[in-house]
């Protein structure tokens, strides 16, 4: 068993381990979803059902105004295809759920791939981390309702990717790419749950120390911050 995975790595590295840690979250999560039978997080699932049927062309305009708030409308999104394709409810909620569960799993896969950055150098010490992060018991959890809960828990790790994708590359072109991306997903990260924001602020913050205080170039700051601002705009 050990020849064997010694040879799975020797020819697919690591790309070949984040795509069976990928491929497994999906299994559990899908599994785990088969046990959910109707929304019970209201008015929370019922604000993204609507903005759904809101983007499928559908009029619930007369439910929202009992709902009164949805949070965001990011995660609605990835919805879409999934309303047009199911035409049963309790169907279509099912899909959903995969969905959900399709999104969390790129969580170990980004964790993977950070204890890779951060010198981790054993197959299974970074196997360990990322199962231990894409299975957080939160993220099992509310990742079986159909609210904003799943995209709001990817969106931080995918924002911490970039970062370190951008702080890794000497190449001044690569890092202005990855300082746009960055200043992309914090105004994305708003529009998925204003929860978010705290995310947003806390990294201004910490760059701002690094580049003033510590000297450190995270990302190209006139780029983050101009891509920020203008994200953020349309945003809105």
């Amino acid at each position: 068993m050990t020849e064997k995975l010694k040879r799975f790595y020797a020819t697919f590295g690591d790309r070949g381990v984040m795509f069976i840690l990928f491929a497994f979250s999906v299994v559990v999560h899908a599994m785990l979803s088969l046990y959910m039978q109707l929304p019970a997080i209201n008015p929370d699932e019922v604000g993204v059902a609507s903005i759904t049927a809101f983007y499928t062309g559908r009029d619930w305009s007369s439910l929202m105004s009992s709902v009164g708030y949805y949070y965001g409308y990011v995660q609605a999104l990835f919805y879409v295809p999934l309303a047009l394709i199911f035409s049963s409810p309790y169907a279509l909620y099912k899909a959903m759920l995969v969905m959900n569960g399709v999104l969390i799993s790129f969580i170990p896969m980004i964790a993977y791939h950070l204890a890779s950055k951060l010198g981790i150098l054993q197959v299974w010490q970074k196997t360990v981390i990322a199962l231990c992060c894409g299975f957080y018991i939160t993220y099992i959890a509310h990742s079986k309702f159909i609210w904003n809960e799943a995209i709001t828990s990817l969106l931080p790790w995918a924002l911490i990717w970039c970062i370190f994708m951008a702080w890794d590359r000497k190449n001044k072109y690569s890092r202005f790419a990855f300082s746009m991306l960055a200043g992309f997903t914090c105004a994305l990260c708003y529009a998925a749950h204003s929860r978010l924001i705290a995310v947003v602020i806390a990294l201004v913050i910490t760059l701002l120390i690094a580049r003033f205080a510590l000297r450190e170039k995270i990302l190209n700051l006139p780029t983050f911050f101009i891509t920020m601002a203008i994200s953020f705009v349309t945003e809105y």
